[in-house]
Protein backbone atom coordinates (compact mmCIF):
# COMPACT_ATOMS: atom_id res chain seq x y z
CA UNK A 1 0.00 0.00 0.00
CA UNK A 2 1.68 3.50 -0.55
CA UNK A 3 0.74 5.92 1.80
CA UNK A 4 0.22 9.71 0.45
CA UNK A 5 2.36 12.66 1.10
CA UNK A 6 0.17 15.52 2.34
CA UNK A 7 0.76 18.50 0.01
CA UNK A 8 1.53 21.76 2.60
CA UNK A 9 -2.42 24.68 1.54
CA UNK A 10 0.75 26.56 1.12
CA UNK A 11 2.34 25.31 -2.17
CA UNK A 12 -1.29 26.05 -3.72
CA UNK A 13 -1.55 29.40 -2.77
CA UNK A 14 0.16 32.39 -1.67
CA UNK A 15 -2.48 33.90 0.82
CA UNK A 16 -3.14 32.24 4.16
CA UNK A 17 -6.60 32.94 3.88
CA UNK A 18 -6.57 31.77 -0.05
CA UNK A 19 -4.99 28.63 0.75
CA UNK A 20 -7.70 27.49 4.09
CA UNK A 21 -10.23 28.05 1.83
CA UNK A 22 -8.78 26.15 -0.93
CA UNK A 23 -11.13 22.93 -2.04
CA UNK A 24 -8.18 21.42 -3.80
CA UNK A 25 -5.80 21.37 -0.46
CA UNK A 26 -8.48 20.29 1.92
CA UNK A 27 -8.70 16.81 0.28
CA UNK A 28 -5.37 16.13 -0.14
CA UNK A 29 -4.21 15.50 3.56
CA UNK A 30 -7.10 13.25 4.71
CA UNK A 31 -6.62 10.58 1.85
CA UNK A 32 -5.64 7.05 3.07
CA UNK A 33 -5.46 3.50 1.63
CA UNK A 34 -6.41 2.81 -2.19
CA UNK A 35 -5.06 6.39 -3.17
CA UNK A 36 -2.67 6.10 -6.81
CA UNK A 37 0.32 6.60 -6.56
CA UNK A 38 1.11 9.06 -9.21
CA UNK A 39 1.72 9.00 -13.25
CA UNK A 40 -1.65 9.38 -15.90
CA UNK A 41 -4.89 9.17 -14.43
CA UNK A 42 -6.91 7.96 -17.39
CA UNK A 43 -5.95 4.28 -17.27
CA UNK A 44 -7.38 4.22 -13.56
CA UNK A 45 -9.52 5.99 -11.58
CA UNK A 46 -8.27 8.74 -8.63
CA UNK A 47 -10.73 8.13 -5.28
CA UNK A 48 -10.82 11.08 -2.95
CA UNK A 49 -10.73 11.74 0.79
CA UNK A 50 -13.97 12.05 0.81
CA UNK A 51 -14.95 8.52 -1.17
CA UNK A 52 -12.79 6.93 1.32
CA UNK A 53 -15.06 8.45 4.07
CA UNK A 54 -17.92 7.53 2.21
CA UNK A 55 -16.51 4.19 1.90
CA UNK A 56 -15.60 3.89 5.61
CA UNK A 57 -18.69 4.69 6.62
CA UNK A 58 -20.69 2.05 4.29
CA UNK A 59 -18.35 -0.42 5.98
CA UNK A 60 -19.40 0.14 9.27
CA UNK A 61 -23.31 0.50 8.54
CA UNK A 62 -23.06 -2.43 6.83
CA UNK A 63 -21.38 -4.46 10.22
CA UNK A 64 -23.56 -2.60 12.66
CA UNK A 65 -26.93 -1.70 11.29
CA UNK A 66 -28.45 1.24 11.24
CA UNK A 67 -26.55 3.76 14.06
CA UNK A 68 -26.25 6.70 15.67
CA UNK A 69 -24.33 9.73 14.09
CA UNK A 70 -21.76 10.28 16.94
CA UNK A 71 -20.93 6.23 17.48
CA UNK A 72 -20.06 6.28 13.64
CA UNK A 73 -17.82 8.96 13.60
CA UNK A 74 -16.16 7.59 17.15
CA UNK A 75 -15.55 4.22 15.25
CA UNK A 76 -14.75 5.37 12.38
CA UNK A 77 -12.51 8.59 12.91
CA UNK A 78 -14.47 10.39 9.87
CA UNK A 79 -14.99 13.57 11.66
CA UNK A 80 -17.92 14.59 9.09
CA UNK A 81 -19.16 11.49 9.35
CA UNK A 82 -22.89 13.40 9.75
CA UNK A 83 -22.67 15.84 6.65
CA UNK A 84 -21.63 12.75 4.66
CA UNK A 85 -24.34 10.69 5.25
CA UNK A 86 -26.85 13.94 5.52
CA UNK A 87 -25.77 15.30 1.84
CA UNK A 88 -25.58 11.63 0.71
CA UNK A 89 -23.86 12.64 -2.72
CA UNK A 90 -23.56 8.94 -3.43
CA UNK A 91 -27.02 7.42 -2.47
CA UNK A 92 -25.67 5.51 0.50
CA UNK A 93 -27.13 6.68 3.18
CA UNK A 94 -31.16 6.92 4.82
CA UNK A 95 -32.14 8.58 7.41
CA UNK A 96 -33.93 6.61 10.17
CA UNK A 97 -34.59 9.37 12.46
CA UNK A 98 -33.03 12.05 14.22
CA UNK A 99 -29.23 11.64 14.36
CA UNK A 100 -30.16 7.63 12.91
CA UNK A 101 -28.82 6.19 9.78
CA UNK A 102 -29.07 3.09 7.93
CA UNK A 103 -27.31 2.50 4.56
CA UNK A 104 -29.45 1.91 1.31
CA UNK A 105 -29.21 -1.27 -1.14
CA UNK A 106 -27.27 0.63 -3.56
CA UNK A 107 -24.64 1.40 -1.05
CA UNK A 108 -24.74 -1.91 0.01
CA UNK A 109 -23.88 -2.69 -3.70
CA UNK A 110 -21.53 -0.34 -3.99
CA UNK A 111 -19.44 -2.23 -1.58
CA UNK A 112 -19.21 -5.51 -3.04
CA UNK A 113 -18.29 -3.89 -6.46
CA UNK A 114 -14.96 -2.54 -7.48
Amino acid sequence: MIIPRCISTRALSTAPEQAAQNPVAAGICPARGRSKSGGAARNSPLITAYRQDAIRLAEYLNSHGPSKCGDIRKTTGVAKATQIMADDHYGWFERVSRGVYQLTPRGAEALVTP
